[in-house]
């Protein structure tokens, strides 16, 4: 469950009404996906970092934020914002 910004230098409490919901596919190192799972992961940026950040590709468990480009933008993401 989301309980907070995915940006480790931020501490916004999640709210649902603001920010970037990011919703990735689950799978192990060698790209299968994981069993027993329903095989989603969600990660949500607040309002001011999802301005300035995205996630890097490729989706993945442990997967970190980057810079935003004019290209990422808006990829993979429910804007709420």
């Amino acid at each position: 469950m989301v309980d907070k910004c995915a940006n480790e230098k931020c501490s916004q409490v999640f709210d649902y009404r603001r920010g970037r919901l990011y919703c990735c596919r689950i799978q192990t190192a060698n790209g299968d996906l994981l069993t027993n799972n329903h095989g989603l992961i969600h990660y949500w940026l607040c309002e001011t970092c999802a301005k300035t950040y995205t996630f890097e590709e490729p989706a993945a468990p442990d997967m970190a934020i980057t810079p935003n480009s004019p290209s990422t933008s808006g990829r993979r993401a429910w804007a709420n914002s």
